[in-house]
């Protein structure tokens, strides 16, 4: 079914729904569409998550650790809807140090706030590692150290979303030798009965996270995890089972077959495309301590060879 068969769908399904303030009702359907579909809801799930959406909103109060923004990057790059119209629309986020335009003690105090206001009710999304050596000197806020302050904050979340392979296993940042003592989440901090969501990736796919307060919103509990706390409506199928134009890309290093992300169905940049399709094999990201258990990432013939095969071939769309 083409994309604009699949909009006029949802709007037929949806007809009853308005969208909230600031977002083209086009925009939003499109946006409950493709979680619906990351979901495994199918087209008619997207009324659902529609008006899941637009009823309350969670207060979300987002960590950013030991990173490198590329996981708010991706986020901020979604435009079906805008960012700024999903934060402010249809959840409340209080806190988020890339984007917001408070600083130092406005900022914390009231980050601080909203967490006491909501103990239990907030969701806190995690973007980074967690620095654990030498007490966890290695990554400070405001002359605090990341570890101290995910202790203290953590464990009084609904949840915790852990965004980005390196919140969920460590990333790079726990890549040998490790001298800062980098964990993921899970690792690093004692957080009770509050459970961990992984949405790993280098950088995760912002509609994962999406599906995941959706599937809260929609049913009142978190979506069913793998054995690494990852949502297997993202992670359930591995990344080999893809089918591409080029065939298999194991003999250039391709990762897929030890990785598990659902790249190939909902792609990046709005559905535009994933590395695969890019010709270019997967590295693994999604999974623990990538860094060091699928180095090299490619082989030393991957450029010349693969180039000089199918350098001059164009990619037809569909034929992915």
């Amino acid at each position: 079914m083409h994309s604009e068969d699949k909009n006029l769908l949802a709007d037929e399904i949806a007809a009853d729904i308005t969208a909230p303030t600031g977002i083209t009702r086009r925009s939003f359907m499109k946006f409950c569409t493709a979680v619906a579909v990351t979901l495994g809801l199918g087209l008619d799930g997207a009324a659902s998550v529609a008006r899941a959406l637009t009823g309350s909103r969670p207060p979300v109060i987002w960590l950013n650790f030991s990173e490198c923004t590329g996981c708010s990057e991706s986020f901020l790059r979604m435009t079906s809807p805008y960012p700024e119209d999903l934060m402010f629309n249809t959840i409340s986020l209080d806190y988020q140090e890339t984007i917001m335009a408070a600083a130092g003690l406005a900022a914390t105090g009231h980050r601080d706030s909203v967490v006491e206001a909501n103990a239990g009710e907030f969701f806190a999304i995690v973007e980074g590692s967690i620095p654990t050596a030498a007490g966890g000197v290695y990554g400070t806020i405001g002359g605090k150290t990341m570890l101290a302050e995910a202790q203290r904050i953590l464990p009084k979340a609904k949840a915790v979303i852990a965004y980005g392979t390196c919140a969920a296993f460590g990333g790079l940042a726990a890549a040998a030798p490790n001298p800062t003592g980098a964990k993921g989440v899970s690792d690093a901090v004692s957080l009770g009965s509050v459970p961990v969501i992984n949405i790993p990736g280098c950088a995760p796919n912002p509609y994962n996270l999406a599906g995941v307060i959706a599937n809260y919103l929609l049913k009142g509990t978190l979506p069913a995890l793998d054995s690494k706390k990852r949502p297997t409506f993202a992670y359930g199928r591995r990344v080999h089972e893809c089918q591409k134009p080029h065939g298999c890309l194991r003999d250039y290093g391709c990762k897929g077959p030890q990785a598990y992300h659902n790249c190939k169905s909902v792609k990046y940049n709005e559905g535009t495309s994933w590395d695969i399709q890019a010709c270019a094999n997967c590295i693994g990201c999604s999974e623990p301590n990538f860094w060091d258990t699928f180095k090299p990432f490619y082989t030393k013939s991957f450029v010349t060879d693969f180039a000089g095969k199918y350098g001059s071939i164009k990619y037809i769309p569909g034929d992915d």
